[in-house]
């Protein structure tokens, strides 16, 4: 509580025992207060199921309440006619959704196309001053690699059941061990934090396997650095 503050405590005193105490500790000094919050979600629910510290991940489904002001209203009514009035604001607000979703997805096509330079030389090779080609590979992943992995995800958390979009590509296989991107799947900040900070047990299975373990802990030392910089 001196270093990190009541209110992070607070989020998981009453789910730490005496065999994760120190485990809780770990990730209180290590994680953000979001997703140490989402975390101490996921395993209340568990817990609940009697089955809290490893378990099938699954983010826990949330609630959104919306005011509508007398425009919003209004509009909303004008779409949910042009749509059919046998459907419930639900299934509306889902479609109107979808069209965003689709035109903002147009709308950003551009940021992945390939560059010319990227098509003449598509495999990433560079040739070296004795003319020998090598594989260049940086940590940069290439566009067109990106698109086809979020294009899987439809641009989905790829945690299971997390209905966030995206923010980063996460590589289950470290590049700075690996120096490759055929292990990259997308996954929201918080869930980004999940895999840094060592909860997911069998990160580098399929994605809808994966098992949460709080006592699991930081197994690379590329966790160690993202745990360093990216806890606020």
């Amino acid at each position: 509580m001196e270093t990190q503050g009541i209110h992070k405590v607070a989020l998981v005193a009453k789910l730490a025992t005496s065999e994760t105490d120190a485990a809780w500790a770990d990730k209180v000094k290590n994680m953000s207060k979001t997703a140490l919050a989402e975390l101490a979600r996921e395993v209340r629910i568990k817990r609940d199921d009697a089955v809290n510290v490893a378990a099938t991940c699954a983010a826990a489904p949330i609630s959104i309440k919306i005011e509508l002001d007398a425009e919003m209203q209004f509009m909303f009514l004008k779409l949910k006619k042009q749509l059919g009035d046998n459907l419930s604001n639900k299934e509306v607000m889902r479609r109107i959704l979808r069209k965003l979703d689709w035109d903002s997805s147009r709308a950003g096509a551009t940021r992945y196309e390939v560059s010319s330079e990227a098509k003449k030389n598509p495999r990433g090779w560079i040739k070296t001053e004795v003319g020998q080609s090598v594989k260049s590979v940086t940590r940069y992943v290439p566009a067109r690699q990106k698109l086809a992995v979020l294009e899987r995800s439809n641009g989905k958390c790829s945690y299971p059941d997390c209905n966030r979009p995206s923010d980063l590509l996460h590589h289950r296989e470290r590049f700075y061990e690996k120096q490759s991107h055929n292990s990259i799947v997308p996954l929201c900040k918080t869930h980004h934090e999940f895999a840094h900070n060592g909860l997911i047990a069998n990160e580098k299975a399929d994605t809808q396997s994966w098992r949460l373990n709080i006592n699991e802990g930081v197994r690379t030392y590329s966790d160690a650095m993202v745990r360093g910089y990216k806890m606020i």
